[in-house]
């Protein structure tokens, strides 16, 4: 867990006894703590001396879309009890999937805040395909079609808040994460009501240009109606009609403060709504810690620069290049091997019931050796390699070497995914991954494996440098080493590879994807 410190400037002047609260920001999905930066320089200059404090989860912009919301909570929660600059009290503001994630902290780990704000919110979940504007396409069908079975909400944060108004039921059922901090199951948690009461304001803001959230009234707690696409009114939506978070409650006692801006939903924290945000928020931060607690922080004060605008490693390029970690390809087939025959699998492709026994009819195939559900090591590790060096020699690319340090954090980082956890990857390399669910690892080969990334060459158009990062990673010219990494559990086949020099390197996909005379057969430019 990281934090991005925009100013610390503590009072030194016992004779001065204000000091603002301290804020804590959050970003939303696929960005990163810098992200917040603008916005956190507006409070900057409107309150001198604020302490400012932009969480970040993990890496960021990968963990903030793989992991799944419960951990994103509890380490957000972590790090703030870990802040003895917020112990006393403070204001809090998360955006788009972090208004969630604050305000879940707020319910599950009591914490002193005092103003918590909100600006396009999921408050009451989200269903349409908007959102896939900003995933990779291989995640479309996983949430659309299997949000709600065990092994898409533990992979994927959006599957904890997908509310499909025509599956309510399973919803309930099977999210593991909104409906709990929602209190919309049968049985109540009335600690995170009382958690919500003790607030001094509550804010929340949607935008009505919002392209990105459907529908963008969720911010405001209202989703869309049962069995419709029409979003929920105040008489129809329970959070209101059965106070079950407090929403009712807290408008009695105007505290609830709900505001429209009229931005896209990227600008939300940058210039184009600065003005909103100056005339309608930047209020409920002008408030101050009480006299004691402006003392107590002085006895301990230090003082630190502000920091220039902080990028990866001081270069624009290893900040660009994280944008394109996410080499993440989940295949999901249904399993007529597993038990309970007549069941419909098709349906429900990812349900399993635990047998674990798989033995390979090749040294090449995925299987269970050991108790431990490995893969052949030596030999899988070189068919992938054969593989690899077989479709870049295609595209006018130098074969790869094996890396034995690469295929040690390759085989780290599948045993990772496949605990549900997570790791911090290093700029020095990039990865493609390869998940599937499936009860028989042993019909899965290295070949089946290169050639799913090398497929998608045929969606690979330069201008649009995201449209095919398997393809373009594993053909990627600049990268010299790779490293293999496997792990299975629970019907679920984890790959990894990695690569090193890093490639899908915003700007440079042009002279390292695909041949450069124009008479050799080039998939890239069909």
């Amino acid at each position: 867990m990281n934090v991005l410190l925009f100013m610390i400037a503590i009072l030194v002047n016992t004779n001065q006894a204000v000091t603002y609260r301290p804020v804590v920001l959050m970003h939303g999905i696929l960005a990163t703590a810098d992200d917040m930066y603008e916005l956190g320089g507006w409070l900057n200059s409107s309150f001198p001396g604020i302490y400012v404090v932009s969480i970040e989860i993990g890496n960021g912009y990968d963990d903030s879309l793989l992991l799944p919301m419960n951990k994103q909570v509890e380490l957000f929660c972590a790090n703030i009890l870990a802040d003895r600059h917020l112990s006393e009290g403070f204001n809090m503001l998360g955006i788009s999937q972090g208004s969630l994630i604050v305000r879940a902290a707020v319910e599950r780990c009591s914490l002193p805040v005092y103003n918590l704000i909100t600006m396009v919110g999921i408050h009451q979940g989200l269903f349409g395909d908007a959102l896939f504007k900003l995933l990779p396409v291989r995640f479309w069908e996983l949430i659309s079609k299997y949000a709600y079975e065990d092994f898409v909400q533990n992979t994927i944060s959006v599957a904890g808040f997908w509310r499909d108004p025509f599956q309510l039921e399973k919803y309930i059922d099977g999210s593991h994460f909104l409906p709990d901090i929602n209190n919309e199951r049968k049985i109540r948690n009335e600690t995170y009501r009382t958690n919500m009461l003790k607030l001094n304001a509550f804010v929340m803001v949607y935008s009505d240009k919002d392209e990105i959230l459907t529908p963008p009234q969720s911010g405001w707690f209202l989703g869309y109606a049962s069995e419709s696409l029409v979003p929920e009114t105040w008489n129809q939506s329970r959070q209101y009609t059965e106070d079950l978070i407090g929403m009712q409650t807290l408008r009695e006692q105007g505290k609830l403060h709900m505001f429209t801006c009229h931005t896209r939903h990227e600008d939300t924290e940058h210039a184009p709504n600065k003005e909103f945000f100056f005339q309608n928020i930047l209020s409920f931060f002008n408030n101050t810690l009480p006299i004691e607690s402006n003392l107590n922080q002085n006895e301990h004060a230090i003082e630190i620069d502000p920091p220039s605008i902080p990028v990866h490693n001081g270069t624009e390029e290893c900040f660009l290049f994280l944008r394109f970690r996410i080499n993440i390809l989940l295949i999901i087939l249904p399993d007529t091997s597993r038990d309970n025959e007549g069941a419909d699998h098709d349906s429900y492709p990812l349900r399993n019931n635990g047998r674990g026994s798989h033995e390979a009819n090749s040294q090449n195939y995925a299987a269970e050796t050991n108790g431990t559900h490995g893969i052949p090591i030596d030999e899988f590790e070189q068919i992938i390699l054969d593989q690899h060096n077989k479709y870049r020699r295609q595209m006018c690319a130098n074969d790869l070497e094996e890396d034995d340090d690469l295929h040690e954090k390759a085989h780290k980082r599948a045993h990772t995914l496949a605990n549900g956890q997570d790791i911090q990857l290093s700029d020095d390399f990039s990865e493609n991954v390869y998940i599937l669910d499936t009860a028989d690892p042993s019909k899965i080969t290295g070949e089946i494996i290169v050639k799913a990334w090398y497929d998608e060459y045929h969606q690979y158009n330069v201008k649009n440098e995201s449209s095919a990062i398997h393809f373009s990673q594993l053909v990627w010219k600049n990268c010299k080493k790779l490293g293999v990494g496997h792990a299975y559990t629970g019907h679920t086949l984890y790959i990894v590879a990695f690569y090193k020099p890093p490639g899908n390197i915003r700007g440079q996909f042009d002279i390292n994807v695909g041949c450069n005379s124009s008479n050799e057969q080039n998939p890239a430019k069909r």
